[in-house]
């Protein structure tokens, strides 16, 4: 009888029959979970929020109050003084309930914990994650079949202005950016009769990555968002994902990047949401656990349009 000798397997071959090791048999398995990335949500970091209404709440309205006329000069037994005139004008926006669920068996429930994942800890994190991309979605772009505003939704919707910009900022010439930046500051101001002054803007990643970047002319090394807040100290520049092409999304009617210049005061915008995040409680049926997560919210509530301007087309 011949015994062949052994042959080594090189350790690549783990899954062969033949090979002295098992298989997985030298695979380490990290032990935290590691989730997939996902981009965070900005509406509730960059607004005020406001959570002062009945769970009820079908509809959130709105009313604002424009006054004209002003006073003269008149002469004794005048027949002609002027009067003042007031128009009432309401605005509205419904409630939507946002909802989503978990499900899992009962074996799943166990198996996981003993593997060290706790889908009993997992899934509230997931469902309430779910829910807030929803309502900033729907924070932004509104939603015109279910008539709730979003920041998005159009001046004819929301009152709040738009001006074109001169091309897209990837292709603009020394000192267009910074000129358009500070005209939008200086629109609010002038709009709003020195009322209103912008003490934020929002805009893409990319075009903070440009403004961030680019000198502001050939002959200085300070950048054009070095130089804005040098001359506009008061006025904070923040990178938001969702305003990325945000001249096409809800009522716009632009195209490309959007620059969004506003004070971020409760008295001029929040964000109403009218219920925060609930769990209900779990229900079991046929050995399955099903557990119901729900939010309200009613968009966004502009009180003070002019106090706000968009660029649009960046």
């Amino acid at each position: 009888m011949t015994i062949s000798a052994f042959q080594y397997k090189t350790l690549d071959c783990l899954d062969e029959a033949d090979n002295v090791l098992f298989s997985r048999q030298l695979e380490t398995i990290l032990p935290d979970l590691i989730t997939e990335d996902i981009a965070p949500t900005s509406v509730r970091a960059m607004f005020p929020v406001n959570t002062a209404f009945s769970p009820n709440t079908k509809t959130v309205t709105w009313r604002m109050l424009t006054i004209t006329g002003a006073a003269k000069i008149i002469a004794d037994y005048a027949d002609d003084i002027p009067l003042i005139n007031m128009f009432g004008e309401e605005k509205s926006t419904k409630v939507q309930t946002l909802a989503v669920g978990t499900e899992f068996s009962v074996d799943e429930l166990s198996a996981s914990a003993e593997g060290g994942i706790s889908l009993a800890s997992e899934g509230p994190v997931a469902a309430r994650d779910s829910i807030l991309r929803k309502e900033n979605v729907l924070a932004y772009e509104g939603d015109h079949k279910f008539d709730q505003v979003g920041l998005f939704s159009g001046t004819a919707t929301t009152g709040i202005s738009q001006t074109a910009a001169n091309g897209v900022w990837s292709a603009a010439a020394d000192g267009v950016i910074y000129t358009e930046m500070a005209s939008l500051v200086g629109d609010v101001h002038t709009d709003s009769k020195t009322i209103h002054s912008p003490s934020r803007i929002l805009m893409s990643p990319a075009n903070f990555q440009i403004i961030s970047t680019t000198q502001f002319s050939a002959a200085t090394d300070t950048t054009i968002l070095g130089f804005f807040r040098a001359n506009h100290p008061g006025v904070d520049v923040q990178a938001v994902q969702e305003f990325s092409g945000a001249g096409a999304k809800g009522g716009m009617g632009a195209a490309n990047d959007a620059v969004f210049a506003y004070n971020p005061n409760p008295s001029e915008i929040f964000l109403a949401v009218i219920m925060a995040i609930e769990q209900r409680a779990p229900t079991e049926l046929r050995l399955k656990i099903e557990t119901i997560y729900r939010s309200k919210v009613g968009g966004f509530i502009i009180r003070k349009p002019l106090a706000m301007k968009f660029l649009t087309g960046t």
